[in-house]
């Protein structure tokens, strides 16, 4: 079966380092309803690849030769094709988060994620949604805190939070995925998703990260 007959996620992997590369291909593959269309090993082939193949989600790492992962995410999110792209980190530092945020990404994952993490987070991004892995949203949330006039500041609640919503709130500052999030709280994907919906309307925020900032500003969520 060629490239063009297989049907799911379309992939691509934007990696130097061969076996890291090869790994999140291999993850991707074994994922159910996704395979991986293509492997590019810096930033420069990472926004050719981008337009030739035209993929669902890039999984992009951010240190990269030739063109770092911030410039080919914004080189990407300006063209024609956008797909959803989700930061590959190591660090999770302020000086390494923050300017992937701002230049596009969808998501963040760290590079030690066991496959079914990066299964989700292809899901999640195609989705809609935004993977984030625990330990970056802790971090994101905590570089937000210190950076009160960032649009993430606390918003004047159009309506009150609600005891479950107040769950979900506390589910999402954990980083759960909405899969998970329904598996603690004994609900459905689709109730969960309607809550983090609600929330976002209620706060005036459009991504979860800014919902979990303004709800630690608001006593809400604890870290």
């Amino acid at each position: 079966m060629d490239e063009q007959s297989k049907q799911g996620i379309r992939v691509l992997v934007v990696e130097d380092q061969a076996l890291m590369s090869q790994a999140l291909a291999m993850f991707v593959d074994a994922g159910e309803g996704m395979h991986c269309v293509g492997i590019a090993e810096d930033g420069a082939a990472a926004v050719q690849m981008t337009a030739d193949l035209r993929p669902d989600v890039v999984l992009m790492d951010m240190q990269l030769p030739v063109m770092d992962g911030v410039e080919a995410t914004r080189r990407i999110v300006a063209a024609a094709h956008v797909p959803s792209i989700v930061a590959v980190t190591t660090f999770v530092t302020e000086e390494y988060l923050l300017p992937a945020f701002r230049a596009g990404v969808q998501g963040f994952i760290v590079k030690d994620s066991r496959p079914h993490e990066v299964a989700a987070a292809v899901t999640q991004a195609f989705e809609g949604s935004m993977p984030v892995s625990p330990q970056v949203s802790r971090a994101l949330v905590r570089v937000a805190m210190t950076q009160p006039d960032r649009p993430a500041g606390t918003k004047v609640l159009l309506e009150p939070v609600t005891p479950r919503e107040r769950e979900v709130l506390a589910c999402l500052g954990q980083g759960l995925s909405n899969q998970e999030i329904a598996a603690e709280l004994f609900v459905t994907e689709a109730t969960v998703k309607a809550h983090v919906g609600r929330l976002m309307t209620k706060f005036g925020v459009d991504n979860r990260v800014k919902l979990v900032v303004n709800g630690v500003r608001l006593g809400l969520v604890t870290l």
